[in-house]
Formats: structure tokens, C-alpha cells, sequence
């Protein structure tokens, strides 16, 4: 298996977010980098020099397991918009020490939906979504929140028109299959 790595692109969130409703004409931070994609980390890391030029506020703290099974405290950082070969998603920043690369962790990759190609050392697009799918939804009977809507709104109507006795919500919930 060898090393990939992916060249990204990152917008500082909270820019977007400001110039989206109009409370400012700053242009959001962008920083263009590589990274190393490493599906044995979870989660999106950048060194704090990325974090630096973005502008990106620390937002909490969390504990790491490093690959020497040490315990390490890290800091966690508002999220950025990651491009990836065309595909975006929202990710908070893990601080990792400039010393190490920048990483693209598994939750990232799934989320954008890339799988590593490890011959071609390269990312590719999942091989088991022919139709560009880029979430996978496999409750496909499970009721939607507009089909428990629609059932209270029958519900209500039912009793109110008084054909029907009142179901309680227990047992509706029941007859729907919910938690």
C-alpha cells in the first residue's frame, strides 16, 4: 500500500457564513494545501499554520489516541469548507503540530464519498455508488418525518370528525414502527 496524498482547498466557515448574510465584504480565507489521506484517523487535521492563515477560533478540546498509543489533548477549531477534487463538505479542525502533515481523516472521506485506490495511490470516487450517490440512506421503510406528520394530521382529522376513536401517540408510534 503507498502513501496518498490529495491536494485540497479550505474556506474558513465562518466567513462563508458572514458574507452569506450580508454582515460583511471580506472575501473568506481560503488556504490551498496537500494532505495525507490516512483512513486510520478519523477526523480532519490541519497544522496550525493552516489553522493560522484560515483564521479559524478554537472551539473546545479533544483527547487523541496517537499511533504510539499515547493520549494526547488537541485543539478543536471552528470548521472549514474542504474541497476535494470538486466535492465539498462542513468539518471541524483538529490542531496537529506543524511537524506532522496535514491529514484527511475517514469521517471526511466517507462523508465526500472518496475511497482510496491504494494500487493507483490515489482517491476515487466509491465504486459501489454507480449512480454518483454521495450518502447512503438504507432505512428505506422507515417512516420520514413528513410521514409521522402526515399520520398526526389523519389523526387529528379522524377525531375530529369523530369517525374514529383518538389513537394515542403511544400507540401510534407503535403501529408506525418508531422508536
Amino acid at each position: 500500500m503507498g502513501k496518498v496524498t490529495v491536494s485540497f482547498t479550505a474556506k474558513n466557515y465562518d466567513d462563508l457564513s458572514d458574507l452569506a448574510r450580508k454582515l460583511t465584504r471580506r472575501k473568506a480565507r481560503v488556504v490551498r494545501a496537500e494532505a495525507l489521506v490516512d483512513t486510520g484517523a478519523t477526523r480532519l487535521y490541519f497544522q496550525r499554520q493552516v489553522i493560522e492563515q484560515l483564521g479559524l477560533r478554537p472551539v473546545g478540546e479533544i483527547t487523541s489516541r496517537t499511533m504510539s498509543d499515547r493520549s494526547e489533548k488537541r485543539i478543536e477549531f471552528s470548521p472549514v469548507e474542504l474541497e476535494i477534487q470538486g466535492r465539498k463538505g462542513h468539518f471541524g479542525v483538529i490542531q496537529i503540530p506543524d511537524t506532522l502533515p496535514n491529514i484527511i481523516g475517514q469521517i471526511p472521506l466517507e462523508h465526500l464519498d472518496w475511497v482510496v485506490d491504494s494500487r493507483g495511490r490515489k482517491l476515487i470516487p466509491n465504486p459501489e455508488h454507480k449512480h454518483g450517490e454521495l450518502a447512503d440512506e438504507f432505512a428505506d421503510n422507515a417512516p420520514t418525518v413528513a410521514d409521522i406528520e402526515d399520520a398526526r394530521i389523519i389523526e387529528c382529522a379522524k377525531q375530529a370528525h369523530g369517525k374514529q376513536p383518538r389513537i394515542p401517540w403511544a400507540q401510534a408510534k407503535k403501529e408506525l414502527g418508531l422508536p
